[in-house]
C-alpha cells in the first residue's frame, strides 16, 4: 500500500506526458520527468531503461521505452527509492545495468539509517520491484560508502563495488535472487594508503576483473592503478594484482579511469595523467594471464603542447582493434576540441599519430560531457556543446573505420534549445542509439538512427511460423536447414586451421570475414526475390553464408566455391542430410577436412554433375562414401591418416554438434554421430555439475542422431535461465559442450 500511494503521489506531480513515440525533431526531445543524472540501459527487445534522481531530495526513478519509444511505466516514470539524500554528491552514485531477462538493476547510496550505504533494486519489465520497495542491502557499516559500480555476470548474478570512506574498498557477488554471496563482501585495505574507486568488468571466460587505486596522502595526491582477476567465488586467479601504472598524479580525478574487457579475454584500461605541464591520455592493454603489453602504456596522441583528457574506449565488433575518443585543450587552455584515435593489438596508432579531429579546436565551446559508441567497426561520438554560460546543445558524429567523417551532414544536431544542460548520456541500443541529458532540471531523451536521423526505428513486422520454422527479419525458415549451415561455420570457427591471412587483412579467416560485411556481394533469393542479410554484427549468420536459394522457407541450393570463396574449415556436419530439398550443393576451393559423413548420401542431388555437386580442392580425407567417389575431384589428402575400411563402413569419428539454437528458448536440439552401434547417454548439467535432465539412455545403431531438449529436467519442471552442459557418453567417447537458455 505504501508503494502505491508513493507511485499515485509523484503520477500527480508530473502531469506532463510523453509523446506516443521517438521524436523525429531536434527540438522535441521525449520528455521524461523532473531530475538530474540520467543513467541508460538498452534491452534485448530494442528498447530501453532510462533512470534518474530528482534534484534536492534524490529521489530515484526509472522509465522503460519500448523499440518505438512509447512509455512503459506511466507518463512519470516509475518511483523506485524515496530514501533522501542530505547531499549533492549523490548524483554520481547512480548505476543502472540490465540482465539476461530485460531486467534493470539499480544501485545508489543513500541515508536511511545515517549513513551513506549502497541499496539495490531490480526491476522486471513489467515494472515490478523483485527485490522489494526498499531494496537489498549491499552494505551495513559504520562508516559511509560511496560510488557503487554494477556488473552483470552471465547467471544474472552482479557484481557490485564501493569505497568505504575509511579508505578501503569492497567488492561483492549478488545472486540474481539478491543474496550477498561473498558474505561481508571481498575488503581490501592498505596499512599505509587509501584505496579508493573500485570497478569491475567481466572478461570472455566468464571472470570478474577489478581496478582500483592506492593513493597517497596530503597533497598533491599521487596513485597507483591495479588490477586483478577472480573467479566467481572470489578467488584470486593471478599471484598478486599487477601495478598498472604510478605512482603518478592524475589530475582529471578519481574515476576517469576506464576498464574494457577485450575479445581474447584480456582487458583493456585508459587514465589520464600528468605528462610535464599538460595532460596525456593514454591506455594500456592486458593480457588475460595478468601482464601488461605495452609497458606503462601508450598515449593516444604524440601531440604534447596539448591537455588530452578523459579518454573513453570502445572495442571493434569485426577487427577487435580498440577505438578511444578524448577531450582536447591548447597549451594556455584557450583553445578546446575533441579528438578520436585508433589502436591495433600491437599499440599502434592507426588515425595519425596525434588522432583525428571530432569537433577542431575552437575558443568558442567547451565539451565537458562526451561519449563514445561502437557500431559495425565505426564509433559515434556524442557530444555536450557548451558555450560560457553553460547554455549548449547536443551533437552526433560517425567516423568510419579510417577515421572519416560517414554522414552527408557530418555533424547531426540531438538537441537544439541552446538552454543549459549536462549528465549527457548514450547507450547503443539494437535499433538505435539512445541519448539522455538533463536541461532546467528535466530529463529528455532522444533516439538516433544509424543513419544519422532522429526518430522511431523500422520495425520489421513478425509473422507467424509454422512449426519447425523460425522467423527471422520477417520471413520463416526451415530450423533444421540453418542448423546444418550454423554448424558448418561453427566447425570453421573451431577448427584452428591456419589459412596464412596477412597481419590487417580483413577479408581472409575461417570463415570469411568478408561474408559479413553489409557491403558483401552474396546474395540470397527468397522466393525468387534477392535479400542481403549481412548485418555487420562480426558473426557470419547461416543466412550470410555464400550464395543461397530458399523456396517456401526450405534451403534449395547454396554455392560457396569456385569464385565465392566462404573459406570454410574443419569437418562437413554429419546432419548435412537434414537439407532434403536442396538441389545444388557446391563447396569446392574450400578447407574441408576429416572424412567425409556417409549421411551425405542422403542428398537428393546429381552427384555425377558437377553444376550440381562440387567438393574438389579442399582437405577431405579418403575412404570416402560410395556416392561420390566418382566426383571428389582433387583433394589435399598430406595431412590425413591412411586408414582401411571394415566390412565396407566409413570410419568417420563419434561427433558431438553444437547446440542449435543457441543461445535458444524454450527449446534446443543436440545433433551427434554414431560411427557404430553404441550404447549412448546424453545427460544435461548445471554449472555446479548437478545432472538436471537424462535425455538419452539406450543402445542405438550406427548414423546421424538428435534429441530436442525443452529445458524441464527429469520431473518435467522448467529449470532457470542460465549457462548448461550437455554430455555425451557413447562407448569410450565422452564429449562436453556448453548452451545458453534465455527466458
Amino acid at each position: 500500500m505504501k508503494y502505491i500511494i508513493k507511485q499515485i503521489f509523484y503520477t500527480f506531480l508530473f502531469t506532463t506526458c510523453l509523446s506516443a513515440q521517438w521524436s523525429t525533431d531536434s527540438s522535441s526531445p521525449q520528455f521524461l520527468g523532473s531530475g538530474v543524472q540520467p543513467q541508460i540501459a538498452s534491452t534485448s527487445d530494442g528498447g530501453t531503461y532510462i533512470t534518474w534522481i530528482t534534484d534536492g531530495s534524490y529521489h530515484v526513478y526509472i522509465q522503460r521505452m519500448d523499440e518505438l519509444g512509447v512509455a512503459q511505466f506511466g507518463d512519470a516514470g516509475l518511483l523506485v527509492s524515496d530514501n533522501d539524500n542530505a547531499s549533492w554528491i549523490a548524483v554520481y552514485h547512480l548505476n543502472i545495468a540490465i540482465d539476461e531477462n530485460d531486467n534493470a538493476i539499480i544501485s545508489t547510496v543513500d541515508q536511511r539509517t545515517g549513513n551513506w550505504e549502497v541499496y539495490a533494486w531490480k526491476v522486471s519489465p513489467e515494472g515490478l520491484m523483485l527485490w522489494g520497495e526498499d531494496g537489498i542491502t549491499i552494505t551495513n557499516s559504520s562508516t559511509s560508502n560511496m560510488s557503487p559500480r554494477l556488473t552483470i555476470l552471465e547467471d544474472n548474478s552482479l557484481i557490485i563495488t564501493c569505497s568505504h570512506n575509511d579508505g578501503e574498498i569492497l567488492f561483492q557477488h549478488v545472486s540474481s535472487e539478491g543474496d550477498l554471496l561473498w558474505g561481508d563482501g571481498i575488503i581490501k585495505q592498505d596499512d599505509t594508503r587509501n584505496l579508493v574507486s573500485p570497478q569491475s568488468i567481466v572478461d570472455e571466460n566468464g571472470d570478474i576483473v577489478f581496478q582500483w587505486l592506492r593513493q597517497s596522502s596530503g597533497w598533491p595526491i599521487y596513485s597507483e592503478i591495479f588490477v586483478q582477476k577472480y573467479d566467481l567465488n572470489g578467488e584470486p586467479l593471478w599471484a598478486e594484482p599487477i601495478l598498472i601504472v604510478g605512482p603518478t598524479s592524475f589530475p582529471m580525478g578519481n574515476w576517469s579511469q576506464q576498464l574494457l574487457s577485450a575479445p581474447d579475454g584480456g582487458s583493456f584500461i585508459s587514465w589520464t595523467e600528468m605528462s610535464g605541464n599538460v595532460q596525456t591520455a593514454i591506455v594500456e592493454s592486458i593480457t588475460d594471464e595478468g601482464s601488461t603489453l605495452w609497458n606503462g602504456g601508450m598515449e593516444l596522441s604524440a601531440n604534447s603542447n596539448n591537455f588530452r583528457m578523459s579518454p573513453m574506449l570502445v572495442i571493434s565488433d569485426d577487427s577487435y582493434e580498440m577505438m578511444a575518443v578524448w577531450r582536447e585543450a591548447n597549451g594556455s587552455q584557450s583553445q578546446r576540441g575533441i579528438f578520436a584515435q585508433r589502436v591495433d593489438s600491437t599499440g599502434n596508432r592507426l588515425w595519425g599519430e596525434n588522432g583525428v579531429a571530432v569537433v577542431d579546436m575552437n575558443g568558442s565551446y567547451d565539451y565537458l560531457d562526451v561519449s563514445v559508441s561502437e557500431f559495425d567497426d565505426e564509433i559515434i561520438v556524442t557530444y555536450l556543446e557548451q558555450s560560457s554560460n553553460m547554455n549548449g546543445d547536443v551533437f552526433s558524429k560517425r567516423l568510419d573505420s579510417l577515421g572519416n567523417g560517414t554522414w552527408e551532414d557530418g555533424t547531426v544536431v540531438i538537441t537544439s534549445s541552446n538552454d543549459p544542460k549536462s549528465d549527457l548520456k548514450a547507450e547503443k541500443g539494437s535499433n538505435c542509439l539512445f541519448i539522455s541529458w538533463s536541461e532546467n532540471g528535466s530529463i529528455f531523451a532522444h533516439c538516433l538512427r544509424d543513419d544519422g536521423s532522429l526518430g522511431p526505428p523500422d520495425i520489421i513486422p513478425s509473422v507467424d511460423c509454422d512449426s519447425g520454422y523460425v522467423e527471422i527479419d520477417g520471413l520463416c525458415f526451415y530450423e533444421d536447414d540453418l542448423a546444418v549451415l550454423q554448424n558448418m561455420i561453427d566447425n570453421s570457427y573451431e577448427s584452428g586451421i591456419d589459412l596464412g591471412c596477412e597481419e590487417g587483412d580483413a577479408y581472409c579467416g575461417s570463415p570469411n570475414p568478408y561474408m559479413d560485411d553489409p557491403d558483401s556481394w552474396f546474395w540470397k533469393t527468397i522466393d525468387g526475390e534477392e535479400y542481403n542479410f549481412a548485418d555487420g554484427d562480426s558473426i557470419v549468420e547461416p543466412l550470410e553464408l555464400g550464395v543461397q536459394e530458399w523456396v517456401d522457407g526450405r534451403l534449395t541450393s547454396i554455392m560457396c566455391g569456385a569464385y565465392i570463396y566462404c573459406q570454410l574449415s574443419g569437418p562437413i556436419p554429419s546432419i548435412i542430410n537434414e537439407l532434403t530439398e536442396i538441389d545444388q550443393f557446391r563447396f569446392e576451393g574450400n578447407y574441408f577436412s576429416d572424412y567425409i559423413p556417409e549421411t551425405i548420401c542422403e542428398l537428393n542431388i546429381d552427384y555425377e554433375d558437377d553444376l550440381s555437386f562440387d567438393i574438389s580442392w579442399n582437405l577431405l580425407c579418403p575412404p570416402y562414401p560410395t556416392c561420390i567417389e566418382e566426383n571428389i575431384g582433387e583433394q589435399d589428402i598430406s595431412d590425413c591418416e591412411q586408414v582401411s575400411t571394415i566390412d565396407g563402413t566409413i570410419p568417420n569419428p563419434f561427433e558431438l554438434d553444437n547446440a542449435y539454437p543457441n543461445p535458444f528458448n524454450p527449446m534446443t536440439r543436440l545433433g551427434y554421430y554414431l560411427p557404430k552401434e553404441s550404447f549412448v547417454e546424453i545427460t544435461i548439467y548445471d554449472m555446479l555439475g548437478n545432472s538436471i535432465s537424462h535425455l538419452v539412455n539406450e543402445k542405438q545403431t550406427f548414423g546421424h542422431r538428435s534429441v530436442d531438449w525443452n529445458a524441464k529436467n527429469d520431473q518435467g519442471q522448467p529449470v532457470s535461465a542460465g549457462v548448461y552442459l550437455y554430455r555425451i557418453q557413447a562407448g569410450d567417447f565422452i564429449q562436453t559442450k556448453k548452451m545458453i537458455l534465455l527466458k
